[in-house]
C-alpha cells in the first residue's frame, strides 16, 4: 500500500474501474452485477511489512495463509514474496480478487472479527486506523491512508488501502460500508477517488 510501487502485470486486466460495494447491516450489493469479478487479479503491496519477517518463525506466506487467507476463505490469491533482492522490483505484491479484497475490508470494518472469530486483534485494527505519519499531505496509519472525500456537499471520512493501478479498498465506518475498486492505471494517477465522489458516495448521500 505504499505510494511508490513497480508492478509487473502477469494477468490481463479484464475491466479497468469496476466498483464493488458491500454494506453489513443489511449486507447487500448496491451496484449492478459485475461480469468478470472472479477473474480479475489486483495488486496490494508495500515494502514496509517486509521488516516483520525476522520475528516470524516461518515464511510470511505460511503465516499469512494460516492466520489470514484460510480463515477468510481466500481461494484465488497469489503471493510470490521472497525476502531477498529478487523482489526488489515489485515489492512482493499479493494478487487478490475483488471479492477477497472486500473480505479484507469487512474484516477491518468489523474490528478484526470474521464469522464470529477474532482473526486479528481489535487493538491492531484501531492502531492501523490511527495517524502515525503524513505522506504528501495525507495522514497515514499502518498501511492505510486516512483521508476524506467530498460528495455533493457531504464529507465522508474513509480509510483506504491503495495499490498500484487503482486497486483500492475503502472502509467507511460511519456508513458501515466497504467499497472495492480495481483498475489498470499502473504507475499513473488513478481515477478511483473521483469514481467514489461522483458515482458511489452520492447514492448513500444523506445531507444533514
Amino acid at each position: 500500500m505504499g505510494k511508490k510501487q513497480i508492478v509487473h502485470r502477469t494477468t490481463p486486466i479484464v475491466h479497468r474501474t469496476t466498483p464493488i460495494v458491500h454494506r453489513t447491516k443489511p449486507f447487500a450489493h448496491r451496484t449492478k452485477p459485475i461480469v468478470h469479478r472472479t477473474t480479475t487479479i489486483v495488486h496490494r503491496t508495500t515494502p514496509n511489512v517486509h521488516r516483520t519477517k525476522p520475528i516470524v518463525h516461518r515464511t510470511l506466506l505460511q503465516f499469512a495463509t494460516k492466520n489470514l487467507f484460510e480463515p477468510l476463505g481466500f481461494k484465488n490469491y497469489k503471493w510470490n514474496f521472497k525476502p531477498d533482492k529478487s523482489n526488489a522490483e515489485d515489492y512482493g505484491q499479493v494478487y487478490l480478487t475483488p471479492r477477497e479484497m472486500s473480505k479484507f475490508g469487512l474484516l477491518y470494518l468489523n474490528k478484526g472479527i470474521w464469522n464470529g472469530k477474532q482473526i486479528i486483534s481489535a487493538d491492531f485494527v484501531n492502531q492501523s486506523f490511527e495517524k502515525h505519519s503524513v505522506i504528501q499531505g495525507t495522514d497515514y496509519g499502518y498501511l492505510w491512508w486516512l483521508k476524506y472525500l467530498d460528495a455533493d456537499g457531504v464529507r465522508y471520512y474513509t480509510k483506504a488501502a491503495q495499490g498500484n493501478g487503482g486497486q483500492k479498498i475503502y472502509v467507511l465506518k460511519e456508513q458501515n460500508m466497504v467499497v472495492v475498486i480495481t483498475g489498470g492505471n499502473y504507475n499513473s494517477q488513478s481515477p478511483s477517488d473521483e469514481l467514489m465522489k461522483k458515482y458511489i458516495l452520492p447514492a448513500f448521500n444523506k445531507k444533514k
